[in-house]
């Protein structure tokens, strides 16, 4: 059960996001594209549930990858294939990145819910940052490592390799 204080807290957010820019009844229901300071905007949710389906996809493709045997396939897919798919996928979840972090450098940030304390709202910011390290660091290292071992991407039917 909330204490009183919180419940008086959220009923106050929720009262303030009924009269604030984006969602509102009185507007038809749009939502504003960039966070304006309330609520996130519609690009901020796509993109947020965009990294989190391309991560779920490297994930599950790399643990497949790594457990074939040589010249065998996944799902009618070769290993290079596959490769492929989770090398350029890695690019794609790159690019993303780059537009999240416009995206959110160009709005402002809704208010934390007033539900959570100091320490809470410290330590999500903390985790939020190693998420964003890592939207970055992954991506770029994998590229850097195949580049440096002469294995080149194929994105979109493109050849891009350090030997040519």
């Amino acid at each position: 059960m909330r204490p009183a204080s919180a419940t008086k807290r959220l009923a106050s957010v929720r009262s303030a996001r009924n009269s604030a820019p984006g969602i509102r009844a009185n507007d038809g229901g749009r939502m504003a594209w960039l966070n304006d300071g309330e609520r996130y905007g519609a690009l901020t949710k796509a993109l947020h549930w965009g990294i989190v389906l391309l991560f779920a996809l490297q994930y599950a493709g790399g643990l497949t990858m790594t457990r074939l045997e040589p010249g065998a396939s996944a799902a009618g897919l070769s290993g290079d294939t596959l490769f492929n798919w989770h090398k350029s996928l890695g690019l794609v979840a790159l690019a993303v990145a780059v537009v999240r972090v416009w995206a959110r450098r160009t709005g402002s940030l809704p208010p934390w819910a007033p539900t959570l304390e100091s320490g809470e709202q410290r330590l999500i910011h903390r985790y939020e940052q190693l998420f964003y390290a890592a939207m970055f660091v992954m991506p770029v290292s994998g590229l850097l490592y195949v580049m440096a071992g002469g294995y080149g991407v194929l994105l979109l039917a493109s050849s891009f390799s350090s030997s040519t």
